[in-house]
């Protein structure tokens, strides 16, 4: 948690961007933790967050991520067909 931080701002770059002059989310949040809804899966990205103490934003925090699918890795079993009666 970055000192004196009442919210923060998170923006999310294409990883191939390198200007990083168009996020292609950007959010505010008010805890530590939040969750980016529609990127693309298996796709890299690069996080920039930074804290806003209601006057300043402080400096940048980056990280470069790939995206998870909600997939299952492996397909489920296959259900037997039930007996007819």
């Amino acid at each position: 948690k970055a000192s004196g931080a009442k919210s923060y701002q998170i923006r999310v770059y294409d990883a191939s961007d390198k200007n990083q002059k168009n996020p292609v989310k950007t959010l505010t949040a008010k805890k530590t933790t939040c969750t980016v809804k529609g990127l693309t899966p298996h796709k890299k990205y690069t996080v920039k967050v930074r804290g806003y103490n209601g006057t300043a934003y402080g400096k940048d925090i980056s990280a470069t991520i790939w995206t998870a699918s909600k997939r299952e890795l492996y397909p489920p079993a296959p259900v037997p067909p039930q007996e007819k009666l």
